[in-house]
């Protein structure tokens, strides 16, 4: 089963990266089986490096969510985008 934990509703409050780390590191550990971390590309990626330094999970790379790509960085259609966040989230998913 695949499940998904965001922090968005985290990174829109205040109180810093520390506070916004507490909040969501235990929701990374008590998942079990859980494989990998993605970043949004629109998102500030050091919330997801330090919860995944913290709980060991390895970041697996860098989705396409909320808007596209510049041209030739891998997601600047929608087909794009699909091919790339799918050739991110296969491998996580199955463990690979």
């Amino acid at each position: 089963m695949v499940e998904e934990e965001s922090c968005a509703a985290v990174s829109a409050g205040s109180g810093g990266l520390k506070n916004k780390v507490s909040i969501m590191t235990p929701a990374a550990r008590s998942r079990e089986g859980v494989t990998a971390l993605f970043v949004e590309n629109m998102s500030d990626p050091r919330l997801i490096e330090q919860i995944g330094k913290e709980t060991g999970v390895k970041i697996g790379g860098e989705i396409y969510a909320d808007a596209l790509s510049e041209k030739g960085q891998g997601g600047s259609t929608y087909l794009e985008m699909f091919k790339h966040n799918i050739a991110l989230l296969a491998p996580a998913m199955s463990g690979s």
